[in-house]
């Protein structure tokens, strides 16, 4: 036996054999394998798709198929058959949609979430690269300062240089004159 309906359905349409007492013996209706078959290679999502499409388009695979497998000329015992695996499948669908909801609104909140992260990261880098720049402005400044502070102190060890060599020459004068 096969691993899935897909495979089975697509063996019995390539070897000619109809499948229908191997089928039937194992419970399925053969009316409608080829379209299930078919229905089954739909379901695959298409990569332009959104969750919505994709579920919008097996709603409609599904509602072919079921008119497909169980057309006008079904009893009744089948069209209920089709009617509750339709209200399954109608209710999966809701399941899916709600489940789709909840996820985009979780995806919402963590996009959300992010962009604040975002917006309070790049504060803060802003907020860091004006705090180098006071640094680096700071750190010039006083270079800028020691710099003032070595031209003031070689203007005055001059001064003072020139002021002692006046002193020992009034010194001499005086010593001199006595």
């Amino acid at each position: 036996m096969m691993a899935n309906e897909l495979q089975q359905s697509l063996h019995a349409r390539i070897s000619g054999f109809s499948g229908g007492q191997v089928y039937q013996r194992a419970g399925w209706n053969t009316r409608g394998l080829a379209l299930r078959a078919c229905m089954l290679a739909i379901r695959r999502r298409r990569s332009h798709e959104t969750g919505a499409q994709t579920l919008a388009r097996i709603h409609r695979s599904d509602a072919l198929l079921v008119r497909g497998a169980w057309g006008a000329g079904a009893d009744s015992e089948d069209a209920l058959k089709a009617q509750a695996k339709l209200a399954a499948v109608r209710a999966r669908i809701a399941e899916l949609t709600g489940r789709l909801g909840v996820e985009l609104k979780e995806r919402d909140a963590l996009n959300a979430r992010l962009r604040e992260a975002d917006l309070r990261i790049t504060a803060e880098r802003q907020r860091l690269d004006e705090l180098n720049a006071a640094v680096l402005a700071a750190d010039r400044h006083r270079k800028e300062l020691r710099a003032e502070q070595s031209r003031t102190r070689n203007a005055l060890d001059s001064e003072r240089a020139a002021l002692a060599a006046q002193v020992r020459a009034q010194y001499m004068l005086d010593a001199a004159m006595r």
